[in-house]
């Protein structure tokens, strides 16, 4: 079920992590993350900023993993809200 809406909403809808634009432009869209002046920093500074945000630790790591990670945490919670979603729903209905 959940496979079936994720697709139905084009999601995943970034799975190369090598594309780093894509990743970035992801992040803005990520309501946990504040992107508030994002387009005054390259690319890669919004990945490290937005890895930061969520708690991805970031010593150590290139872009190339730290975009990985940063995808993967997004992706995932894009499946969590949509599971959440289908549970709302689905107590909702059992409710009336």
């Amino acid at each position: 079920m959940i496979e079936r809406v994720l697709a139905s909403q084009g999601l995943p809808d970034v799975t190369d992590a090598t594309d780093l634009q894509a990743v970035a432009n992801k992040a803005k869209r990520d309501s946990r993350i504040d992107t508030a002046n994002y387009d005054r920093y390259t690319v890669e500074q919004q990945i490290i900023k937005s890895c930061d945000q969520l708690g991805i630790t970031t010593a150590n790591r290139n872009i190339s993993a730290l975009s990985g990670t940063l995808l993967r945490n997004m992706n995932q919670h894009d499946r969590d809200e949509i599971a959440r979603q289908l549970d709302a729903n689905e107590s909702a209905s059992t409710l009336t």
